[in-house]
Protein backbone atom coordinates (compact mmCIF):
# COMPACT_ATOMS: atom_id res chain seq x y z
CA UNK A 1 0.00 0.00 0.00
CA UNK A 2 2.97 2.29 0.93
CA UNK A 3 4.25 1.48 -2.56
CA UNK A 4 1.10 2.23 -4.17
CA UNK A 5 0.47 5.79 -2.21
CA UNK A 6 4.27 6.95 -2.98
CA UNK A 7 3.07 6.20 -6.60
CA UNK A 8 -0.16 8.80 -6.60
CA UNK A 9 2.49 11.00 -4.84
CA UNK A 10 4.94 10.89 -7.41
CA UNK A 11 2.17 10.81 -10.25
CA UNK A 12 0.42 14.08 -8.67
CA UNK A 13 3.50 15.61 -8.07
CA UNK A 14 4.34 15.26 -11.48
CA UNK A 15 0.76 16.47 -12.94
CA UNK A 16 1.47 19.57 -10.91
CA UNK A 17 4.51 20.32 -12.07
CA UNK A 18 3.14 19.62 -15.74
CA UNK A 19 -0.16 22.10 -14.90
CA UNK A 20 2.89 24.48 -13.81
CA UNK A 21 4.67 24.33 -17.21
CA UNK A 22 1.71 24.90 -18.87
CA UNK A 23 0.82 28.38 -17.07
CA UNK A 24 4.37 28.75 -17.77
CA UNK A 25 3.93 28.27 -21.49
CA UNK A 26 0.87 30.48 -21.35
CA UNK A 27 2.52 33.54 -19.57
CA UNK A 28 5.07 33.30 -22.17
CA UNK A 29 2.32 33.28 -24.67
CA UNK A 30 0.84 36.58 -23.41
CA UNK A 31 4.52 38.14 -23.15
CA UNK A 32 5.22 37.43 -26.70
CA UNK A 33 1.49 38.66 -27.60
CA UNK A 34 1.88 42.09 -25.47
CA UNK A 35 5.72 41.96 -27.60
CA UNK A 36 4.46 41.65 -30.79
CA UNK A 37 1.46 43.73 -30.26
CA UNK A 38 4.25 46.74 -28.71
CA UNK A 39 6.24 46.35 -31.97
CA UNK A 40 3.07 46.90 -33.96
CA UNK A 41 2.24 49.77 -31.88
CA UNK A 42 6.43 50.79 -32.33
CA UNK A 43 5.76 50.59 -36.17
CA UNK A 44 3.09 52.58 -35.92
CA UNK A 45 4.81 55.42 -34.21
CA UNK A 46 7.60 55.25 -36.09
CA UNK A 47 5.34 55.83 -39.58
CA UNK A 48 3.05 58.75 -37.43
CA UNK A 49 6.86 60.14 -37.14
CA UNK A 50 8.36 60.05 -40.81
CA UNK A 51 4.84 61.59 -41.69
CA UNK A 52 5.77 64.28 -39.68
CA UNK A 53 9.33 64.79 -41.04
CA UNK A 54 8.11 64.70 -44.46
CA UNK A 55 5.62 67.68 -43.49
CA UNK A 56 8.15 69.63 -41.33
CA UNK A 57 10.39 68.84 -45.03
CA UNK A 58 7.39 70.09 -46.88
CA UNK A 59 7.05 73.27 -44.60
CA UNK A 60 10.68 74.21 -44.67
CA UNK A 61 10.90 73.80 -48.46
CA UNK A 62 7.77 76.30 -48.87
CA UNK A 63 9.61 78.73 -46.05
CA UNK A 64 12.62 78.45 -48.17
CA UNK A 65 10.46 79.66 -51.77
CA UNK A 66 9.34 82.40 -49.66
CA UNK A 67 12.53 83.24 -48.17
CA UNK A 68 14.01 83.63 -51.95
CA UNK A 69 10.31 85.57 -52.94
CA UNK A 70 11.02 87.87 -50.14
CA UNK A 71 14.60 88.51 -51.14
CA UNK A 72 13.55 89.28 -55.03
CA UNK A 73 11.19 91.77 -53.50
CA UNK A 74 13.99 93.24 -51.57
CA UNK A 75 16.20 92.83 -54.10
CA UNK A 76 14.20 94.85 -56.87
CA UNK A 77 13.44 97.62 -54.08
CA UNK A 78 17.85 98.71 -54.34
CA UNK A 79 17.23 97.65 -58.65
CA UNK A 80 18.06 101.08 -59.90
CA UNK A 81 15.19 103.38 -61.25
CA UNK A 82 14.88 105.08 -64.66
CA UNK A 83 17.01 108.04 -63.17
CA UNK A 84 19.70 105.29 -62.88
CA UNK A 85 19.85 106.28 -59.00
CA UNK A 86 20.15 103.30 -56.54
CA UNK A 87 17.13 103.17 -54.17
CA UNK A 88 18.98 103.59 -50.59
CA UNK A 89 15.97 105.10 -48.33
CA UNK A 90 14.85 101.55 -46.49
CA UNK A 91 18.68 100.55 -45.32
CA UNK A 92 20.38 101.99 -42.46
CA UNK A 93 22.81 105.08 -43.21
CA UNK A 94 21.43 104.62 -47.06
CA UNK A 95 21.39 108.94 -47.00
CA UNK A 96 24.70 108.78 -45.78
CA UNK A 97 25.49 106.95 -48.77
CA UNK A 98 23.46 108.34 -51.49
CA UNK A 99 24.65 111.84 -50.61
CA UNK A 100 28.29 110.78 -50.62
CA UNK A 101 27.80 109.62 -53.81
CA UNK A 102 25.97 112.94 -54.49
CA UNK A 103 28.89 114.49 -53.31
CA UNK A 104 31.70 112.77 -55.34
CA UNK A 105 29.76 113.18 -58.59
CA UNK A 106 29.83 117.05 -57.77
CA UNK A 107 33.71 117.30 -56.98
CA UNK A 108 32.70 118.22 -53.31
CA UNK A 109 34.90 116.66 -50.59
CA UNK A 110 32.94 116.18 -47.70
CA UNK A 111 32.26 113.69 -44.69
CA UNK A 112 30.33 111.65 -47.08
CA UNK A 113 32.27 111.56 -49.92
CA UNK A 114 35.06 109.95 -48.05
CA UNK A 115 33.10 107.68 -46.13
CA UNK A 116 31.84 106.99 -49.82
CA UNK A 117 35.56 106.05 -50.77
CA UNK A 118 36.26 103.68 -47.59
CA UNK A 119 33.82 101.93 -48.37
CA UNK A 120 34.18 101.44 -51.99
CA UNK A 121 35.30 98.33 -52.60
CA UNK A 122 32.28 96.73 -50.73
CA UNK A 123 30.18 99.03 -52.32
CA UNK A 124 31.24 98.29 -56.31
CA UNK A 125 30.97 94.41 -54.64
CA UNK A 126 27.12 95.13 -54.72
CA UNK A 127 26.96 96.62 -57.64
CA UNK A 128 27.29 100.55 -56.69
CA UNK A 129 29.33 102.74 -59.05
CA UNK A 130 31.56 104.12 -56.54
CA UNK A 131 34.62 105.59 -57.95
CA UNK A 132 38.19 104.57 -57.09
CA UNK A 133 39.43 105.75 -54.14
CA UNK A 134 42.74 107.63 -52.85
CA UNK A 135 45.39 105.89 -51.37
CA UNK A 136 44.33 106.03 -47.51
CA UNK A 137 40.65 107.26 -47.35
CA UNK A 138 40.23 106.32 -43.74
CA UNK A 139 42.77 108.06 -43.28
CA UNK A 140 41.00 111.01 -44.63
CA UNK A 141 38.44 111.03 -43.41
CA UNK A 142 39.66 111.08 -39.91
CA UNK A 143 41.64 114.29 -40.91
CA UNK A 144 38.88 115.78 -42.19
CA UNK A 145 36.81 114.73 -38.81
CA UNK A 146 40.15 115.98 -36.69
CA UNK A 147 40.01 119.28 -38.33
CA UNK A 148 36.06 120.07 -37.37
CA UNK A 149 36.12 118.78 -34.10
CA UNK A 150 39.49 117.10 -33.17
CA UNK A 151 38.34 116.06 -29.41
CA UNK A 152 35.12 114.24 -30.88
CA UNK A 153 37.22 112.94 -34.15
CA UNK A 154 37.69 109.32 -32.89
CA UNK A 155 33.82 108.41 -31.91
CA UNK A 156 32.58 110.19 -35.24
CA UNK A 157 34.73 108.23 -37.17
CA UNK A 158 33.84 104.81 -34.99
CA UNK A 159 30.14 105.84 -35.57
CA UNK A 160 30.52 106.61 -39.18
CA UNK A 161 31.57 103.94 -40.14
CA UNK A 162 29.70 101.52 -37.80
CA UNK A 163 26.79 103.58 -40.40
CA UNK A 164 28.95 102.77 -43.22
CA UNK A 165 28.98 98.82 -42.54
CA UNK A 166 25.35 98.64 -41.47
CA UNK A 167 24.06 99.77 -44.98
CA UNK A 168 27.01 97.34 -46.50
CA UNK A 169 25.60 94.66 -44.83
CA UNK A 170 22.01 95.56 -45.19
CA UNK A 171 22.41 95.71 -48.82
CA UNK A 172 24.29 92.39 -49.37
CA UNK A 173 21.13 91.20 -47.64
CA UNK A 174 18.69 92.66 -49.68
CA UNK A 175 21.04 91.95 -52.78
CA UNK A 176 21.12 87.41 -52.14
Amino acid sequence: MQIHLQKDSTLEEVRGQKSEVRSQRSEVRGQRTEVRSQRSEDRGQKSEVRSQKSEVRGQRSEVRSQRTEVRGQRSAHLQKDSTLEWKFDALPGGELVHKGLDDLSNGRRTVASLLVLVGGPRLRALGITAPASEPHPEHALYDFLAQEDPDSAHSSYNALIRRLVSFERAAECVAR
